[in-house]
């Protein structure tokens, strides 16, 4: 059974990360072949949610919950990628530090 969306399944507010172009970067630093996405899509097209795996590394990540948007759901999954390398890597340097940008013109 699929889980409800947290945030109003936007994730990610106004901020736009780059945990995909983070994870790219730490697979090249380390050799590793480029991250592969697969996505999981439920609910009707006019309501259509997104979720995302990523396999790194021969291990598979997956984003936390459904996201509306599928490039979130793909950053989402990134995300979890990165924080379980780090820790079972043990030093916080091996991945880069999470890099948010903020839409606000403001």
């Amino acid at each position: 059974m699929a889980q409800p969306c947290r945030n109003s399944c936007t994730g990610f507010g106004d901020k736009v990360p780059i945990f995909k172009n983070q994870l790219i970067e730490y697979a090249q630093k380390s050799g590793l072949p480029s991250p592969v996405y697969n996505i999981i899509k439920e609910g009707p097209e006019h309501e259509r949610r997104y979720k995302a795996t990523v396999v790194i590394d021969n291990e598979t990540y997956e984003s936390p919950t459904y996201y509306l948007n599928l490039k979130k759901a793909e950053h989402g999954a990134a995300e979890v990628a990165l924080a379980a390398i780090a820790a079972k890597s043990g030093k916080i340097s091996a991945v880069p530090s999470p890099l948010v940008i903020s839409l606000s013109i403001l």
